[in-house]
């Protein structure tokens, strides 16, 4: 019994000093190299939408249709359209995988425009929730995106701005509608 517990003993001892020597040191005065920020992530990228998606901005009209008014693709066929995003992570940001089960269902719910109908407040309307993720367009009252482009827009938001497994931020279509994952 005795042996027993003297060789529990020497390994226990070998462990921590296998765990004293490997671990490194931290030079003082030497900045300490963390490539994952402990309070967020925030960054700006400019990214291309597929060619096939409906990327077309419209106001929706008191008679109930609808206009055209920021046609990305009509300013340049030799240009490629290019959309901001703007990224702001945190811990209170929802999880990228309810991110992406809201877009699937957003996609498959059969709503074919997502509106801004919020004329109070923060000017955004949800358009699909998932447990904490929340997709939604902000911006001037009666401007309106395919939702397809909504789900496609939060996927991005997830692809660029995924931070310890969760995301949030914004698509920016123009400076009067955007795309938020909240």
């Amino acid at each position: 019994m005795h042996s027993a517990t003297c060789f529990t003993c020497l390994i226990l001892f070998a462990i921590y000093l296998a765990t004293v020597f490997t671990t490194p040191l931290v030079i003082r005065g030497e900045p300490k190299v963390n490539s994952l920020s402990t309070t967020g992530f925030k960054g700006h990228f400019h990214i291309q939408p597929p060619a096939d998606l409906d990327t077309k901005i419209y106001q929706l009209l008191q008679d109930g249709t609808q206009k055209v008014i920021y046609n990305s693709t009509a300013s340049s066929i030799d240009e490629p359209v290019i959309f901001d995003i703007d990224c702001d992570t945190t811990w209170a940001s929802p999880m990228y995988s309810n991110i992406y089960e809201a877009a699937r269902r957003l996609e498959v719910g059969g709503r074919k425009w997502c509106v801004q109908n919020n004329p109070m407040g923060s000017q955004c309307t949800t358009w699909m929730s998932e447990k904490e993720a929340d997709l939604a367009v902000c911006g001037v009252l009666y401007n309106l995106v395919s939702c397809d482009y909504l789900a496609w827009s939060a996927r991005q938001i997830v692809v660029w701005c995924n931070w310890n497994d969760h995301a949030g931020g914004k698509y920016i279509w123009n400076k009067d509608l955007k795309g938020i994952v909240y």
